[in-house]
């Protein structure tokens, strides 16, 4: 059942108050199911005793960050009662086809997790959550606001700054800077933007720094012409090898 449990996931400034929030069930990329104890829903007059939810909202863009989405709808489910009131809970990460196919990342329960497939290699989420479960146990405060555990982030502005920051320490030579431009800046941000900062310090390197591969495209080229131009430059090779052998 698709209900208020989806009301968790929100996004500031773009919901008025209250807004329904209703589970995109194709395009999310994560679902769940909560399977609530008795008790809970008699205190809370709910009949529902398994609640089904999913990650995006049919009328709002999902978060591009998915580690970072995992952790805002476990931690605001958490906030609205859903982790204190389950028996069990589990976390699929979607696989686009059926439901039957959606692969089981992460169950829960009000006293610890236990982790799945690729989550068992995302350390800072395991580290959240073992956070999580600790202040669980030995919190005296009362109820605990679940937003505040949450792991310190960069903001956009941050990251921006980060990933356009230059050093020779970061990028020893020519062909550094390159290779991080075409692999790595180019796969999020638009082409004028990577080519002007890659000849915004492209000149800050000597004659020995300027090691870029016979042939290579610098910036986000055409790979075709790329793989031709080495093997122009290994068939040349060869033929010079031949020549000298002959003499």
């Amino acid at each position: 059942m698709n209900t208020s449990a989806n009301q968790s996931y929100t996004i500031p400034g773009q919901r008025q108050p209250g807004y329904q929030f209703v589970g995109d069930r194709d395009l999310s990329t994560y679902r769940w199911k909560i399977f609530m104890r008795p008790e809970w829903n008699r205190v809370k007059g709910s009949d529902d005793k398994i609640i089904e939810g999913y990650s995006k909202d049919v009328r709002s863009k999902e978060k591009e960050d998915k580690q970072q989405l995992l952790q805002d709808c476990i931690s605001r489910l958490a906030n609205k009662g859903y982790l204190d009131g389950c028996w069990y809970w589990v976390i699929f990460k979607r696989e686009f086809t059926h439901k039957d196919a959606d692969t089981v990342i992460l169950e829960l329960n009000p006293h610890g997790y236990m982790a799945h497939d690729y989550l068992t290699l995302d350390l800072a989420t395991l580290s959240w959550l073992d956070r999580l479960f600790t202040a669980r146990k030995t919190n005296t405060q009362g109820i605990l606001d679940y937003k505040h555990l949450l792991p310190p982030r960069t903001t956009p502005q941050q990251q921006l700054k980060e990933d356009f920051r230059f050093s020779l320490e970061r990028f020893p030579n020519q062909d550094a800077l390159a290779t991080y431009c075409r692999e790595v800046l180019l796969k999020k941000y638009a082409r004028n933007q990577v080519v002007g900062f890659y000849h915004n310090y492209v000149g800050r390197y000597t004659t020995s720094q300027q090691q870029p591969p016979a042939g290579a495209v610098v910036l986000g080229g055409d790979k075709d012409n790329e793989r031709a131009a080495q093997l122009a430059q290994n068939a040349m090779a060869n033929l010079a090898q031949r020549f000298t052998r002959a003499k």
